[in-house]
């Protein structure tokens, strides 16, 4: 009879963590690369460690672990990392076009080759519709915007506005739009200009990329 173990996964170019159910038995190593179904769709990911009951309090159980990344799966994920920073070149200079409030920080393109994750800084409510229209027709990519400045949990109600997973900033609901600034989380405390906030994350990604991309988060 098969077994089900979790193991807490990192995924992902920001590194994101997910408790992924083992139900095959597949019993993963530490720092085993594997396949897994997240909530964000299909990845590679990074074994840390097996969730121990009687460790730590965890997140809950929201990832499937699937298989051993094979080297076509690491050959696959490599064009995918190819195709992320064009996405991101293109997202910083769609983001300039069109004035937008927005800071970009890294992408995610998914094994699925269908969608991506772009990860951002916003200080200011925006409507980010026509910008992640204008991404989907060039890359052919689901496109969900991820604001770094605000938590995970205040972004997981979606957005009808733009459909960015909550992360625009338009829904006032703890992120960086007006109502959202006051809750510590939105970079304004840091920073007086939109251009110091641009400037002090470029820095920070030119030295995760010069460190082999250590994660900013």
């Amino acid at each position: 009879m098969a077994t089900t173990s979790e193991y807490l996964v990192a995924h992902g170019c920001t590194a994101a963590l997910t408790r992924c159910r083992d139900g095959g038995s597949l019993c993963p190593n530490h720092g085993e690369s594997i396949v897994i179904r997240s909530a964000r769709g299909v990845e590679l990911g990074e074994v840390l460690c097996r969730v121990d009951e009687s460790g730590p309090a965890l997140p809950p159980v929201t990832g499937e672990v699937l298989r051993r990344a094979t080297p076509d799966d690491q050959a696959h994920a490599h064009e995918q990392h190819v195709r992320s920073q064009e996405l991101l070149v293109d997202a910083q200079q769609l983001i300039e076009q069109m004035q937008l409030p927005l800071a970009p920080l890294d992408a995610d393109v998914l094994l699925d080759s269908s969608s991506a994750i772009l990860h951002v800084l916003c200080w200011q409510q925006c409507t980010l519709t026509p910008f992640l229209e204008e991404l989907r027709a060039r890359h052919d990519l689901l496109v969900t915007v991820h604001d770094q400045s605000r938590p995970a949990e205040a972004q997981e109600h979606g957005c009808s506005e733009c459909g960015s997973g909550g992360g625009c900033g338009k829904c006032g609901d703890g992120g960086c739009g007006e109502s959202g600034c006051g809750s510590g989380n939105c970079s304004r405390d840091k920073f007086d200009h939109p251009e110091e906030l641009t400037r002090y994350f470029a820095a920070l990604r030119e030295l995760m990329l010069a460190r082999e991309r250590v994660p900013l988060l």
